[in-house]
């Protein structure tokens, strides 16, 4: 394998610093399981009307922020440390951000009582009803989704009401397995680990100006290339081409918004300069590269 990332590329834990500031953006739209909102705001201290997480909805935070004040409505307000590339669930309380230090991007997904009821009754799980209040975690699974959905806000990749549906329902019962104390009911089908996807996630970001194949991830968890495409879908709910994808057009956003040319920004990334790049970054924010600065500014 050839050199690591390079160095116009920002690590996930440090990209809130960027040099465009972000004009206010939100999409909202409500498909037959989920609310679905994304969301773009400006570097701003106090905001003039608090955003609000609604209950019982996932939350994923593109951008960080080291000091945000927050409060449940009627109690006093608190510091939350919010790290870019984490999200987390909110309960029955809705949750107000009073105070937010630096510029927002972030998805907020509102999963209706049916669908969580039934991950519940099916992954024995009955907080994931009322999905508890978790917050801050590193989870690749509500990453890929959250992903996706931004894709969609962004009128890049279209997302239909079906493929909606399929998503929330993986991305609660990984949920519900993983902080609800669930259960998956036995079955043939061994899907990876937290840890598994951290380390392919990270595997991904070093060597990401290079060529993946699945045969290399596949060999790093011990795994042939059949089984792990398969197990692989069952746990993201992405092919694993398509999160490789998703990665790089979140490293090439962030170059791009830190300064650095389209055609720099296509080769950390591991395109050739060309159409190949341009059509992909298309599809997932809605604008060519060239002009994708001016879109968000």
């Amino acid at each position: 394998m050839a050199d690591q990332a390079p160095s116009i590329l920002r690590d996930r834990e440090k990209n809130s610093a960027l040099i465009v500031p972000m004009r206010p953006f939100r999409h909202e739209q409500i498909f037959s399981s989920v609310r679905a909102v994304y969301g773009r705001q400006p570097t701003s201290s106090k905001r003039s009307a608090p955003s609000i997480s609604a209950p019982h909805s996932i939350d994923f935070a593109f951008l960080g922020h080291e000091a945000t004040l927050v409060r449940v409505p009627g109690q006093p307000t608190y510091r939350r440390n919010i790290p870019a590339g984490t999200g987390g669930m909110h309960g029955h309380e809705p949750l107000e951000f009073v105070e937010v230090e630096g510029a927002s991007e972030f998805v907020e997904l509102s999963p209706g009582l049916e669908i969580r009821t039934a991950a519940a009754e099916y992954f024995k799980a009955p907080d994931a009803t009322t999905l508890d209040e978790i917050q801050a975690v590193d989870d690749q699974v509500l990453w890929a989704v959250s992903s996706r959905f931004r894709a969609h806000a962004m009128g890049g990749w279209p997302l239909n009401d079906l493929e909606a549906e399929s998503l929330m329902r993986s991305l609660i019962g990984h949920l519900a397995c993983i902080y609800l104390g669930g259960q998956r009911p036995r079955t043939n089908d061994s899907r990876l680990c937290a840890k598994t996807l951290s380390e392919l996630r990270d595997y991904i970001e070093a060597f990401i100006a290079n060529p993946i194949s699945v045969k290399s991830l596949a060999g790093l968890v011990n795994r042939s290339p059949y089984h792990f495409m398969r197990t692989f879908a069952l746990t993201t709910g992405m092919k694993p081409h398509e999160f490789v994808r998703a990665i790089r057009m979140e490293r090439a956003k962030e170059a791009l918004l830190s300064g650095a040319s389209v055609k720099e920004v296509a080769i950390a990334v591991g395109y050739v300069p060309g159409h190949s790049f341009r059509n992909a970054f298309h599809q997932y924010f809605g604008t060519h590269p060239s002009t994708f600065v001016d879109t968000v500014r």
